[in-house]
């Protein structure tokens, strides 16, 4: 195969350290030249330090003279013959070398390598004879070896590889490894590791070691430490908090499952005036009249409704600024400390599941109805068909998380065929279900339902995991052939097509769709298990920035500014006389270069 540039630095590096350890074959040319038959990577290296002033003009070459009639056959051999030396030999030569003194710098220096890929050689070198002999024999494959070497942990390497071994029947895969070190140890990267930070944890004795082969570049090897801290920081913030409230908690994870038992304590409605309680109520008549309207086109009843609403926008934050949760409030509720998913202190002022009927009872007793504004008439919902579409957005961002997570795909599956196959046939299709499942009936995956109107993003979404997979086993009519070549990939490549197969059937879900039950309930669960971080995985799929076509340019021009108060007031004002095609193009162009987090309501968890 031919030679990498990184391959051929380190040739140069090597000859330039110590010399050349291997002659060159020649054979005799015009009167008194020689052609180099074997060794050309080798004279290409000595060429390059003679060009650099590594070496003089008469630096001596050794070579072996070849006449002229063997010269093709020796050419041949070198070619041919040659026996590349495993990677596992490699390594342990690396390793070999540092036991006779040399430090990682001089082998560096005398190889060409840098300082990382001399640590990652080194490590693999270290690896127990087992693993090292699994590898030379193919047993094991070179992702599943980085896996073990991914830990300097030798006793640990021993004790997974020998579970594994038993466990797989041999066969093991290096998800299996990196899920079994996980298991053991947490990552930069989790949001209770964020909120504690490195110096408090190394300073609370926290152990790190270089991974060299994972995504994360150091794992944490003291989990229980991080959650001790964590704990205590929360219950520091928690308490802080809760001066005049009957209680305070500090969790790690309150989720979405745990807060439906609970109640968000709001502010009392009180804190309006009686003047803004019938200005407010004025107002809201007024929005809805002009709503009904049917002479009335759409863009007059817009214009008509703008500036009644910015008048309720005020009396709303007049009202906020000066609003106030009651004693009596606080003498039902509490504080719950926890941790969002990007990692921030996170605060919920909440009433328990024992205190929920006095709390409703306190706030049925707080005033009469009429005495508090009406809830403000929204301006109109987005079309039916940018719903569909935002679902779809969100569905593919989810999708794509979980194609990435065998494991929980795999939980997902079982769930969704247990109670497809094992509930009574009335109870069956009560509920929903998060799979688009048929077992009559399955439809290719390749043209699935993630698509979007007017944008090709749909039929691309899952390309990166699908184009990495092996499919060959579906282009077999026969179904036992079929599930025999199935059946002989690996399990890790197993596990990645159920994980592909599981997502692509996902049935999209918006956060705040109002009429899906127990499913979106638990569709929002399963966002958590992900940890969906859904700007990042929007911007994935194409959904980050907003695509003009398939969102902004089908929005009402009210709804457009509605989106862009997030820009200022003074951006609206700036631009709500544009025409809709170049206030189109000036919100896209803003929210990209401004807002570019920015997702439409539904998307984020916080919007269910």
């Amino acid at each position: 195969s031919k030679a990498t540039k990184e391959a051929d630095e380190e040739l140069i590096a090597s000859i330039a350290s110590v010399g050349l350890l291997e002659n060159l074959c020649v054979a005799p040319r015009d009167r008194d030249l020689y052609g180099v038959i074997a060794g050309g990577r080798r004279f290409q290296a000595l060429c390059a330090l003679h060009k650099r002033g590594d070496l003089p003009n008469d630096h001596p070459v050794p070579c072996l003279i070849i006449d002229d009639d063997a010269a093709t056959e020796v050419s041949l051999a070198e070619n041919t013959a040659r026996l590349a030396m495993h990677p596992a030999d490699q390594v342990v030569a690396f390793a070999r070398l540092e036991k006779q003194g040399a430090t990682p710098e001089q082998i560096g220096n005398r190889f060409g390598l840098p300082p990382r890929d001399v640590r990652a050689r080194l490590r693999l070198g270290s690896l127990p004879p087992a693993i090292l002999d699994d590898w030379r024999s193919d047993e094991l494959d070179s992702d599943a070896v980085h896996a073990f070497a991914s830990t300097e942990d030798t006793e640990l390497q021993e004790r997974l590889y020998e579970q594994l071994k038993q466990g797989t029947r041999g066969n093991i895969e290096a998800y299996q490894v990196q899920r079994a070190l996980s298991e053991r140890s947490a990552s930069p990267s989790s949001p209770v590791f964020k909120y504690v930070g490195m110096k408090a944890y190394q300073k609370a004795g926290g152990r790190t070691e270089e991974t060299l082969f994972d995504r994360d570049e150091v794992r944490l090897l003291d989990p229980s430490i991080i959650q001790k801290l964590a704990l205590e920081k929360l219950e520091r913030a928690a308490e802080r908090a809760a001066k005049g409230w009957k209680w305070y908690r500090a969790v790690l994870d309150f989720d979405y499952q745990e807060r439906q038992g609970y109640a968000e304590v709001e502010v009392t409605p009180d804190d309006f005036t009686e003047e803004e309680v019938s200005r407010y109520n004025e107002l809201t008549r007024e929005i809805e009249a002009i709503g009904d309207d049917e002479e009335l086109e759409y863009w007059a009843a817009w214009e008509k409704q703008r500036p009644l609403e910015r008048e309720q926008a005020k009396i709303e934050v007049a009202a906020k600024k000066r609003g106030k949760v009651t004693d009596e409030q606080k003498a039902l509720a509490g504080v719950v400390a926890t941790i969002d998913h990007n990692g921030k202190g996170k605060l919920w002022r909440m009433v328990s599941p024992s205190d929920k009927a006095a709390y409703n009872r306190l706030m049925k007793g707080s005033g009469p109805d009429d005495a508090k504004p009406k809830k403000k008439a929204a301006a109109g919902e987005y079309a039916k068909a940018v719903v569909e579409d935002l679902r779809v957005m969100r569905g593919a961002a989810v999708a794509r998380a979980l194609a990435g997570n065998p494991r929980l795909a795999r939980d997902v599956a079982a769930f969704t065929l247990a109670r497809k196959g094992r509930m009574s046939e009335h109870r069956r299709y009560e509920s929903g279900h998060l799979l688009r499942v048929r077992m009559e009936d399955i439809e290719p995956s390749n043209k699935g339902s993630l698509k979007l109107k007017g944008d090709p993003i749909g039929d691309e979404v899952l390309a990166p995991f699908g184009g990495k997979l092996d499919w060959s086993f579906l282009e077999l009519a026969n179904v036992a052939e079929s599930f025999s070549e199935f059946m002989k990939l690996t399990a890790q490549a197993r596990d990645k097509i159920l994980a592909h197969a599981v997502a692509d059937t996902l049935i999209p879900r918006l956060a705040n769709d109002a009429s899906d039950g127990s499913y979106g309930f638990a569709f929002e669960q399963l966002c958590e298990f992900l940890g969906m971080d859904f700007p990042a995985r929007a911007r994935e799929v194409g959904v980050l920035p907003l695509p003009v076509e398939a969102f902004w340019s089908r929005l009402s021009k009210a709804h457009i500014l509605s989106a862009a108060k997030v820009l200022g007031e003074d951006w609206v004002e700036q631009h709500r006389k544009l025409k809709k095609g170049d206030l189109v193009t000036a919100v896209a162009e803003a929210f990209e270069a401004d807002a570019p987090d920015w997702l439409p309501g539904g998307f984020l968890l916080e919007d269910s």
